[in-house]
């Protein structure tokens, strides 16, 4: 037999690390405070919650509150770019970073010797929010806005 709705929510919370709590487009004060009481709950089961808002910070009607500073109007770092090499023999000298106009390099220079071509993996971490909790009654119209949202910062 299925769980309920409700016992499928808590299941999901008890297996989460970093929820990503979304505050649904046009949404009044209760659904920024909504949000923020979801966090604070979050972060009392010792989760890792980030808020966002895609239609920006909150009122200032909350500010009272004391995580109110912590929702977000980006989605930022949703995943790492891994870069993988064998170290057994060739040990890393040095890392660096050059940032240009529309590209950046990133260069690592060997002790001594070289990588080979096989032997360079470069991959991406999983993405950085393990569940989305987003409180609306038109969940299937925000989540479609959302996927707009993180399609502009993930792709």
């Amino acid at each position: 037999m299925a769980l309920a709705v409700s016992q499928q929510f808590f299941e999901a919370i008890k297996h989460t690390s970093s929820p990503l709590v979304l505050i649904p487009t046009h949404a009044q004060i209760d659904g920024y405070a909504t949000a923020l009481g979801i966090a604070s709950v979050l972060q009392k089961l010792k989760k890792e919650p980030t808020i966002v808002a895609v239609d920006g910070e909150a009122p200032t009607t909350l500010s009272f509150l004391p995580n109110h500073k912590e929702i977000q109007i980006n989605l930022l770092q949703l995943r790492k770019l891994i870069i993988t090499l064998p170290t057994l023999k060739t040990k890393i000298a040095q890392i660096t970073h050059e940032a240009q106009e529309e590209f950046s390099s990133i260069s690592i220079l060997p002790t001594e010797g070289f990588w080979k071509d096989h032997e360079v993996q470069v991959c991406h971490s999983a993405f950085r929010f393990d569940l989305i909790i987003c409180d609306s009654l038109a969940i299937k119209r925000d989540l479609f806005i959302f996927g707009r949202f993180l399609k502009r910062y993930a792709y």
